[in-house]
């Protein structure tokens, strides 16, 4: 009894040395170890952490019981080495020996990890027709099996079945709520957790932070803060990276940053969450700068950090900083597989080395589906959108099958084309396995052919969505405004509201855009304010532009220049870009249009759109001498302005045409048939209104406008609008 308490202590005191010790001492004076001592001998090197030693004494083991198995079983699972446990527990069964509860709960922990739920619910039917029936330690293993599995209802129903939950009860079911990404929910139990009277400990801290970053609720997360403040729980690991990746994910860097440095010795897991939220708020140069600091202490990044660091390179365009730390995690051993070699194909490509982005996508032995998705997207963000299509092809010729992903992101490369047909295709091949259900694909072909100019079409797609998230609606917003549909925008906007669906910063860009596109001055001014008023959301830049742009189609220059006086932060070059086109149109703000142009030069002097705009001025106030001196400023810096392009698929091929190009073969046809519409156009009575002078307006809008020629008007009007058409067909022409 004296050798087995002490063998049983040197275990909880995890004295590795000592244990050996006195293992070598039993060995050398010839004791008889008996199944007893094997067994605390065993269960001692398992609680070092000595698995190879454990099972050593398991497999020189004259005599074996029941606990003999249980201890190496739970002693592999506890160690994350489920494969093992699951084959012991096989070997067991063979041997004629009846698993009891402890059994159970390490082949139930094992089943978790490896989320083996046919085998955790074989598992399960067993301890039902055992008769020992149901413990609190059995009844949490299940609840965390098949919350692991993804079954967060079964663990919901398996906890309320629990008579009197414990502490790793709560836990096990708050954490499952938070795995499956059901927030709230892990938020409501932690709620009836504290009303039950338990309390708080490091893992249900680590869990609801968790939640928390999810939600992005800073409030919640803050208490949770002074909560595990009051509790001494900071100094655990866990704890303080789960308040760096809450503290990050609420926006909060600063926070975050600070909370890291009161870390007496950050773990890897701490720096690794702290280079993410740098790098995903777009400050690469701050994660970079943290990464060299983690491999200065001594720590070695892991596949995590190392795809951070790939992402911060990105977000800030740092090709060569990237290739530094790709060769980094060449000599950690990683080469070109998993998660690391996926990510170097997306930094190489968002940097615009397409080239390097696919050496290291040939060197990939395995390519995955990741793969393919990174490189095509690569592609087609970078513009070389048939290049995508080819890949797309390739992959499917090699036998990958596409994913949700992949098919949103061919979608948006058809759109971008455009390519309609291409685009009709992808959505055949999606109704088959029924991922147009999915709301991300749905939304990405509601995209698709509102690029196209098939508003029909998406919105059969958006009405056929018998669930409709946020991005749905502001996907089908945005074909609206972009297609000059403003009514048809802000009644959608109508049926958003009443179908309790709050709007986002996203929303309210499209609203506003619809609202500038057909001149609804009034309308766009009472949904800029009721951001603030109604919705307590504060207007980024994007909202100030879109109503700055309303108020100058309109003509309200002065009123649209006041308001970027009173904007909140300092306005950008494409705040006073927007504001110097509309200078344009309007003849009688020269002034106003030289300041707009000026402080787009301050900001950028290289910038060819205000020197053109700024020219087109002058050249409508025939102050030829200024036109004279923009053009020669231009010439002196080597500034030219790029041709227009435009290009339209027909009978599966792609048409492009560049202003003055004369290389179509078809180009004497095409540029008669233009000139026959421009006569028509001309001999048709025309009133134009505020949207006419801006002719991006839409072919649906344009048509509409077109068909209201019988109102009359003035002969003025009359000239005006057909001398503009001729000047505008002239310049398409030539």
């Amino acid at each position: 009894m004296l050798l087995s308490s002490l063998i049983r202590t040197l275990g909880h005191a995890q004295s590795l040395s000592k244990g050996k010790m006195l293992h070598a001492n039993l060995i050398t004076s010839g004791f008889p170890a008996n199944v007893y001592i094997n067994n605390h001998l065993m269960s001692m090197y398992v609680r070092c952490g000595c698995l190879n030693d454990a099972h050593s004494v398991f497999d020189q083991m004259a005599e074996r019981n029941l606990i003999s198995w249980t201890g190496i079983i739970s002693g592999y699972s506890q160690h994350g080495l489920p494969d093992e446990a699951l084959e012991l527990f096989q070997n067991m069964v063979f041997e004629g020996f009846y698993p009891n509860d402890f059994t159970y709960v390490g082949l139930l922990s094992a089943c978790a990890q490896l989320e083996a739920l046919n085998y955790g619910k074989e598992t399960h039917a067993r301890i039902l027709k055992s008769d020992n029936g149901f413990n609190t330690f059995l009844s949490n293993s299940l609840v965390n099996l098949y919350a692991k599995c993804g079954l967060i209802e079964y663990s919901s129903r398996l906890f309320d079945e629990i008579p009197q939950p414990n502490f790793i009860s709560w836990t096990s079911i708050i954490a499952g709520f938070c795995q499956s990404g059901e927030h709230m929910e892990a938020l409501r139990f932690f709620s009836k957790s504290q009303e039950a009277g338990i309390k708080v400990n490091e893992f249900t801290s680590a869990t609801i932070l968790g939640s928390c970053a999810g939600l992005e609720e800073l409030s919640l997360g803050q208490q949770i803060h002074v909560s595990c403040v009051k509790c001494g729980l900071l100094m655990d690991g866990f704890v303080g990276t789960g308040l760096i990746d809450m503290y990050v994910k609420c926006g909060e860097l600063g926070l975050g940053h600070r909370a890291f440095s009161e870390m007496y010795e950050p773990s890897l897991a701490s720096w690794t969450a702290l280079i993410a939220g740098y790098a995903q708020q777009g400050q690469g140069e701050v994660a970079i700068d943290l990464f060299k600091k983690l491999q200065l202490s001594g720590l070695k990044p892991n596949e995590f950090t190392l795809c951070s660091a790939f992402v911060a390179c990105a977000s800030n365009l740092l090709v060569m900083t990237g290739a530094q730390i790709h060769s980094v995690a060449f000599k950690l051993g990683f080469r070109v597989a998993g998660f690391v070699g996926n990510a170097a194909i997306e930094m190489y490509a968002k940097c615009g080395s397409l080239q390097e982005s696919a050496k290291v996508f040939q060197e990939i032995v395995e390519r995955n589906v990741v793969s393919w998705n990174v490189l095509i997207t690569g592609y087609a963000q970078m513009g070389y959108c048939k290049d995508a299509i080819k890949l797309l092809v390739r992959m499917l010729n090699e036998g990958i099958y596409p994913n949700l992903y992949t098919y949103s992101c061919v979608l948006s490369v058809c759109g971008d084309l455009p390519a309609p047909e291409w685009g009709k295709q992808v959505h055949s091949r999606i109704i088959k396995p029924r991922f147009d259900l999915d709301p991300f694909v749905s939304t990405s072909l509601i995209d698709m052919y509102s690029k196209c100019g098939q508003l029909v079409k998406a919105w059969t797609v958006f009405d056929s969505l018998t669930s409709k998230s946020l991005v749905s609606w502001n996907t089908m917003l945005m074909a609206y405004a972009h297609h000059g549909f403003g009514e048809e925008a802000l009644n959608l906007f109508k049926d958003m509201e009443d179908a309790n669906m709050r709007p986002n910063d996203v929303t309210f860009i499209a609203v506003l855009s619809a609202c500038g596109r057909v001149g609804l001055v009034s309308e766009g001014l009472h949904y800029f304010n009721s951001m603030a008023s109604k919705h307590r959301m504060a207007p980024r830049a994007e909202h100030y532009a879109c109503v700055i742009d309303l108020l100058g189609r309109a003509g309200e220059t002065e009123m649209a220049y006041e308001l970027i006086q009173n904007m909140p932060f300092e306005p950008d070059k494409v705040i006073w870009r927007i504001l110097l086109a509309a200078c344009k149109i309007h003849d009688r703000d020269l002034e106003l249009g030289r300041h707009a142009a000026e402080c787009i030069l301050r900001l950028d002097p290289l910038d060819i759109a205000a020197y053109v705009m700024l020219s087109g001025i002058y050249a409508r106030f025939e102050e030829w001498d200024e036109v004279a001196r923009i053009r020669k400023a231009m010439n002196d810096m080597g500034l030219k302005k790029d041709p227009g392009c435009s290009w339209i698929e027909l009978k599966h091929k792609t048409h492009a045409f560049v202003m003055g190009d004369q290389a179509h073969p078809e180009r004497e046809c095409i540029y008669e048939t233009v000139w026959g519409l421009t006569c028509q156009i001309l001999e048709d009575v025309y009133v134009p209104c505020n949207s006419f002078f801006h002719y991006d307006a839409g072919i649906e809008r344009e048509g509409e406008l077109l068909a209201s020629n019988g109102r009359g008007g003035s002969s003025q009007q009359i000239h005006y609008a057909s001398q503009w058409k001729l000047e505008f067909f002239v310049k398409m022409l030539w």
